[in-house]
């Protein structure tokens, strides 16, 4: 039996990252503050570690990709099974053994699954879908082309809309004309 301040697992290591990580955990656990501090970054490789990271959003509705083990292929069925109408359907596995997952349908279906110790119901490496500099680039002179369309409609049927004489708003006219000059510059 575990007395109050005592904790199942006892700690061998010296690692002070790992040892900062359970006093947070322990912490919460407790409902308390950490007692002991995780420690900054020390200089050289983790610091530069950390500097190469760079955060993507996602979205609870975007779509990742799991490999799903027996037992999440097991709770899929228990959990999709009684809403199937007795034509319950498997998730389709791609040629690489992944399945496709709204983030959303994912966790709900196997978040009561995940915790530390149990066996998961898929691997632990999650597919996430990055968009690259290019998809990027195409999108902006997509958008760059119909400014500029826009901008020459609005210059010929309604030139009054960017005509500061006429009540309109010049500013907006010479900001157009920057960002479409500066679009050109960086065009390949």
């Amino acid at each position: 039996m575990l007395k109050a301040g005592q904790h199942a697992y006892k700690m061998t290591h010296e690692d002070d990252a790992l040892r900062g990580a359970w006093a947070v955990m322990i912490a919460a656990y407790e409902g308390s503050s950490p007692k002991t501090a995780i420690p900054a970054p020390a200089d050289g490789q983790v610091a530069s570690q950390r500097e190469a990271v760079a955060w993507q959003s996602l979205n609870v509705n975007d779509t990742v990709k799991v490999k799903l083990t027996d037992l999440g292929r097991e709770v899929h069925k228990a959990y999709w099974e009684p809403f199937s109408a007795g034509r319950y359907l498997p998730p389709k596995v791609d040629p690489d053994g992944f399945s496709d997952f709204q983030l959303w349908d994912l966790m709900a279906t196997f978040g009561h699954k995940i915790r530390m110790g149990m066996d998961v119901p898929f691997e632990t490496n999650i597919r996430v879908k990055v968009h690259s500099p290019t998809d990027q680039s195409s999108d902006v002179s997509g958008l760059v082309e119909a400014l500029s369309e826009l901008t020459a409609i609005v210059r010929g049927e309604c030139p009054r809309l960017l005509d500061e004489d006429s009540g309109g708003y010049a500013e907006l006219s010479m900001k157009i004309d920057e960002a479409l000059a500066q679009a050109q510059q960086v065009k390949p």
